[in-house]
Protein backbone atom coordinates (compact mmCIF):
# COMPACT_ATOMS: atom_id res chain seq x y z
CA UNK A 1 0.00 0.00 0.00
CA UNK A 2 1.21 3.44 -0.77
CA UNK A 3 0.27 6.39 1.59
CA UNK A 4 -0.04 10.29 0.91
CA UNK A 5 2.99 11.96 1.60
CA UNK A 6 0.77 15.29 2.65
CA UNK A 7 -1.66 12.85 4.98
CA UNK A 8 1.45 11.41 6.40
CA UNK A 9 3.06 14.70 7.71
CA UNK A 10 -0.48 15.27 9.20
CA UNK A 11 -0.89 12.09 11.39
CA UNK A 12 0.23 12.15 14.86
CA UNK A 13 3.16 9.28 15.80
CA UNK A 14 0.43 6.76 17.19
CA UNK A 15 -0.99 6.77 13.60
CA UNK A 16 2.54 6.42 11.86
CA UNK A 17 3.02 3.40 14.38
CA UNK A 18 -0.63 1.77 13.38
CA UNK A 19 0.09 2.77 9.80
CA UNK A 20 3.94 0.74 9.83
CA UNK A 21 2.19 -1.78 12.03
CA UNK A 22 -0.29 -2.39 9.36
CA UNK A 23 2.16 -3.00 6.59
CA UNK A 24 3.72 -5.44 9.28
CA UNK A 25 6.81 -2.90 10.31
CA UNK A 26 7.52 -3.37 13.45
CA UNK A 27 11.01 -2.23 13.86
CA UNK A 28 12.84 1.04 12.10
CA UNK A 29 16.64 1.67 12.13
CA UNK A 30 16.98 -1.07 14.25
CA UNK A 31 14.52 0.05 17.13
CA UNK A 32 11.05 -0.65 18.19
CA UNK A 33 8.61 1.71 16.86
CA UNK A 34 7.62 3.29 20.23
CA UNK A 35 11.15 4.06 21.03
CA UNK A 36 11.48 6.13 17.79
CA UNK A 37 10.32 9.88 17.28
CA UNK A 38 7.64 10.71 14.90
CA UNK A 39 10.28 12.95 12.76
CA UNK A 40 11.76 9.13 12.77
CA UNK A 41 8.67 7.50 11.55
CA UNK A 42 8.05 9.92 8.83
CA UNK A 43 10.94 9.74 7.35
CA UNK A 44 10.94 6.46 7.31
CA UNK A 45 7.49 6.16 5.39
CA UNK A 46 8.01 8.90 3.34
CA UNK A 47 10.93 6.96 1.72
CA UNK A 48 9.98 3.15 1.82
CA UNK A 49 6.04 3.61 1.07
CA UNK A 50 5.00 6.89 -0.57
CA UNK A 51 4.94 7.05 -4.67
CA UNK A 52 7.84 9.92 -5.29
CA UNK A 53 7.82 8.98 -8.66
CA UNK A 54 5.82 8.33 -12.01
CA UNK A 55 6.79 6.84 -15.22
CA UNK A 56 4.94 7.77 -18.22
CA UNK A 57 6.85 6.72 -21.92
CA UNK A 58 10.08 6.40 -20.15
CA UNK A 59 10.37 9.76 -18.88
CA UNK A 60 10.65 10.41 -15.24
CA UNK A 61 9.12 12.60 -13.43
CA UNK A 62 10.03 13.52 -9.71
CA UNK A 63 7.13 15.33 -7.73
CA UNK A 64 9.13 17.18 -5.59
CA UNK A 65 8.26 17.41 -2.04
CA UNK A 66 7.07 20.48 -0.19
CA UNK A 67 9.88 21.81 2.63
CA UNK A 68 8.14 21.30 5.91
CA UNK A 69 8.30 24.83 7.70
CA UNK A 70 8.65 22.51 11.39
CA UNK A 71 12.34 22.41 11.80
CA UNK A 72 14.56 22.89 15.10
CA UNK A 73 15.73 26.58 14.81
CA UNK A 74 19.29 27.82 16.24
CA UNK A 75 19.73 28.87 19.37
CA UNK A 76 16.79 27.31 21.13
CA UNK A 77 16.24 23.90 23.52
CA UNK A 78 13.52 21.33 22.35
CA UNK A 79 12.12 18.65 24.59
CA UNK A 80 13.61 15.70 22.99
CA UNK A 81 12.32 13.05 25.88
CA UNK A 82 10.27 14.80 28.76
CA UNK A 83 8.57 12.28 31.78
CA UNK A 84 6.66 14.61 33.10
CA UNK A 85 4.45 14.47 30.23
CA UNK A 86 5.32 17.90 28.82
CA UNK A 87 5.59 18.27 24.81
CA UNK A 88 8.32 16.55 23.15
CA UNK A 89 9.39 15.31 19.91
CA UNK A 90 9.43 11.50 21.61
CA UNK A 91 5.63 12.49 22.59
CA UNK A 92 4.67 12.87 18.67
CA UNK A 93 4.81 16.93 19.11
CA UNK A 94 6.03 19.51 16.63
CA UNK A 95 9.49 21.20 17.08
CA UNK A 96 7.77 24.77 17.63
CA UNK A 97 5.53 22.80 20.33
CA UNK A 98 8.77 20.92 22.05
CA UNK A 99 10.90 24.20 22.31
CA UNK A 100 11.30 24.76 26.30
CA UNK A 101 10.55 28.22 26.78
CA UNK A 102 13.10 30.14 29.13
CA UNK A 103 11.23 32.57 31.73
CA UNK A 104 11.67 35.87 30.66
CA UNK A 105 13.46 38.93 32.73
CA UNK A 106 10.35 40.04 33.74
CA UNK A 107 9.02 36.56 35.11
CA UNK A 108 12.08 35.99 36.79
CA UNK A 109 11.93 39.52 38.49
CA UNK A 110 8.30 38.94 39.82
CA UNK A 111 9.46 35.71 41.17
CA UNK A 112 12.57 37.05 42.98
CA UNK A 113 10.12 39.56 44.07
CA UNK A 114 8.16 37.26 45.68
CA UNK A 115 10.94 35.69 47.67
CA UNK A 116 11.94 36.68 51.30
CA UNK A 117 15.40 35.87 51.55
CA UNK A 118 14.83 36.58 55.48
CA UNK A 119 12.51 33.98 55.71
CA UNK A 120 14.77 31.18 53.98
CA UNK A 121 17.47 31.82 56.28
CA UNK A 122 15.44 31.58 58.91
CA UNK A 123 13.97 28.37 57.78
CA UNK A 124 17.33 26.57 56.80
CA UNK A 125 18.28 27.56 60.29
CA UNK A 126 15.31 26.39 62.09
CA UNK A 127 15.48 23.55 59.56
CA UNK A 128 19.35 22.92 60.41
CA UNK A 129 18.81 22.82 64.32
CA UNK A 130 15.80 19.81 64.25
CA UNK A 131 18.49 17.83 61.69
CA UNK A 132 21.35 18.13 64.21
CA UNK A 133 18.84 16.08 65.89
CA UNK A 134 18.22 13.45 63.06
CA UNK A 135 21.30 13.37 61.49
CA UNK A 136 23.41 15.28 58.77
CA UNK A 137 22.86 18.96 58.03
CA UNK A 138 24.89 18.83 54.76
CA UNK A 139 24.70 17.22 51.36
CA UNK A 140 27.62 14.45 50.50
CA UNK A 141 30.59 15.98 48.19
CA UNK A 142 29.53 12.88 45.65
CA UNK A 143 30.92 12.10 41.84
CA UNK A 144 28.75 15.02 40.18
CA UNK A 145 30.14 17.36 42.58
CA UNK A 146 33.70 16.05 41.61
CA UNK A 147 32.32 16.63 37.75
CA UNK A 148 30.78 19.66 37.69
CA UNK A 149 33.86 21.16 39.55
CA UNK A 150 36.10 19.98 36.56
CA UNK A 151 34.25 21.61 34.13
CA UNK A 152 34.37 24.74 36.27
CA UNK A 153 37.89 24.65 36.14
CA UNK A 154 38.11 25.31 32.84
CA UNK A 155 38.88 28.35 31.80
CA UNK A 156 39.08 27.84 28.08
CA UNK A 157 35.57 27.62 28.60
CA UNK A 158 34.35 30.30 30.71
CA UNK A 159 32.85 33.49 29.35
CA UNK A 160 32.86 37.16 29.92
CA UNK A 161 29.98 36.99 32.20
CA UNK A 162 31.11 33.91 34.42
CA UNK A 163 28.71 31.40 32.90
CA UNK A 164 30.54 28.35 30.78
CA UNK A 165 29.82 26.77 27.46
CA UNK A 166 30.75 23.24 26.63
CA UNK A 167 30.63 21.46 23.51
CA UNK A 168 28.92 18.12 24.53
CA UNK A 169 32.14 16.23 23.42
CA UNK A 170 34.65 18.49 25.51
CA UNK A 171 31.68 18.30 28.39
CA UNK A 172 32.33 14.45 28.28
CA UNK A 173 36.05 14.61 28.12
CA UNK A 174 36.35 17.17 31.01
CA UNK A 175 33.70 15.96 33.13
CA UNK A 176 34.87 12.21 33.00
CA UNK A 177 31.87 11.17 32.12
CA UNK A 178 31.34 8.32 29.83
CA UNK A 179 30.25 8.62 26.00
CA UNK A 180 28.48 5.12 26.74
CA UNK A 181 26.49 6.79 29.28
CA UNK A 182 23.10 8.66 29.20
CA UNK A 183 24.28 11.66 31.68
CA UNK A 184 24.64 13.44 28.37
CA UNK A 185 21.98 12.88 26.60
CA UNK A 186 18.88 13.89 28.68
CA UNK A 187 17.98 18.11 28.75
CA UNK A 188 15.81 17.28 32.27
CA UNK A 189 18.58 15.59 33.72
CA UNK A 190 20.42 19.14 34.22
CA UNK A 191 17.13 20.81 35.59
CA UNK A 192 17.45 22.75 39.23
CA UNK A 193 14.59 19.86 40.00
CA UNK A 194 16.55 17.02 39.17
CA UNK A 195 18.68 15.23 41.99
CA UNK A 196 21.62 14.19 40.21
CA UNK A 197 23.25 17.16 38.02
CA UNK A 198 20.84 19.61 38.31
CA UNK A 199 20.30 19.56 42.06
CA UNK A 200 24.74 19.65 41.97
CA UNK A 201 24.89 22.23 40.05
CA UNK A 202 22.54 24.54 41.88
CA UNK A 203 23.95 23.25 45.15
CA UNK A 204 27.59 25.12 43.05
CA UNK A 205 25.64 28.26 42.16
CA UNK A 206 25.28 27.61 39.13
CA UNK A 207 21.81 26.76 36.86
CA UNK A 208 22.31 24.15 33.95
CA UNK A 209 21.34 24.13 30.36
CA UNK A 210 21.68 21.50 27.88
CA UNK A 211 20.94 22.07 24.40
CA UNK A 212 20.30 19.10 22.15
CA UNK A 213 19.99 20.46 18.76
CA UNK A 214 22.04 18.12 16.11
CA UNK A 215 25.27 19.32 15.04
CA UNK A 216 25.11 22.13 18.20
CA UNK A 217 24.82 20.22 21.30
CA UNK A 218 26.05 21.94 23.75
CA UNK A 219 25.86 22.52 28.60
CA UNK A 220 26.05 25.39 29.71
CA UNK A 221 26.28 26.30 32.85
CA UNK A 222 24.93 29.86 34.13
CA UNK A 223 26.28 31.18 37.87
CA UNK A 224 22.96 32.33 40.20
CA UNK A 225 22.96 35.02 42.60
CA UNK A 226 22.71 33.91 46.19
CA UNK A 227 19.31 34.88 46.49
CA UNK A 228 18.51 32.41 43.37
CA UNK A 229 20.57 29.42 44.92
CA UNK A 230 18.76 29.68 48.38
CA UNK A 231 15.49 29.90 46.59
CA UNK A 232 16.52 26.82 44.51
CA UNK A 233 17.52 24.98 47.51
CA UNK A 234 14.66 25.86 49.28
CA UNK A 235 12.21 24.66 46.79
CA UNK A 236 13.21 21.25 46.34
CA UNK A 237 14.52 20.47 50.06
CA UNK A 238 18.65 20.71 49.25
CA UNK A 239 21.16 20.66 51.99
CA UNK A 240 24.02 22.55 51.57
CA UNK A 241 27.10 20.82 50.59
CA UNK A 242 29.34 19.58 53.29
CA UNK A 243 33.07 21.41 52.95
CA UNK A 244 35.59 19.30 51.30
CA UNK A 245 38.18 17.41 53.50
Amino acid sequence: MTYNPDILRECTKKELMSHLKAEGITRVENKTLRKCTKPVLLAYMLKNLCVEAKEDNSTMEMIEEPVSEDQPEENKVYAIIDTEDKPSIANGNTWEESEVKEETSEEVKEESEEVNVDKLLENAKEHGETSKRRGSTTSKRGEWVNRIERLLASDKHKLEDGSYVFPREDAYTISGIEKTSTLLSYTGDWRPGYTGAGKNCVLLGFEANLSLIKDKEQLKLTPVSEERQLELMAKYGYKPLAKSE
